[in-house]
């Protein structure tokens, strides 16, 4: 109820803002899809800070969780998926690293475990890597 009346107020802000403000080089219709993709930003924004903090299991939302929630819907889609990259990449060296572990300390050396265990590596590798650069 109090998330529903705080994104209304907020809506209702920015509109009034919007219809206080000068078109300026926007023509009619642009400057009213304007106004709709900024209404749809405020309310996806207020919703991902909401579901952050309830995420953190806190009572209000607080300033970090707005700037993450800012962070998270102006980076592109490419960020993201370079992001998911990463975290397979890593997924990947840690099988790797627990697969070397386990040739170790079981002392049983195959010739398919120790190739399982090098292509884990170079492609988990490759893949943080890659995450690393696009960041």
């Amino acid at each position: 109820m109090r998330e529903r009346r705080e994104l209304q107020d907020a809506l209702a802000d920015a509109q009034q803002r919007l219809l206080e403000g000068d078109a300026g080089p926007f023509s009619t219709g642009a400057y009213r899809q304007l106004q709709t993709e900024i209404t749809d930003y405020i309310t996806s924004l207020v919703r991902t800070a909401t579901n952050t903090a309830r995420r953190h299991r806190a009572d209000i939302v607080s300033l970090s969780d707005v700037q993450k929630a800012a962070d998270y819907l102006s980076s592109d889609p490419a960020a993201r998926f370079s992001r998911h990259i990463g975290t397979v990449g890593g997924i990947l060296v840690g099988a790797a690293v627990s697969n070397a572990l386990t040739m170790v300390t079981t002392e049983v050396l195959t010739v398919t475990g120790v190739a399982v265990t090098v292509v884990l590596t170079l492609v988990g590798a490759f893949m943080v890597a890659f995450h690393i650069a696009r960041d």
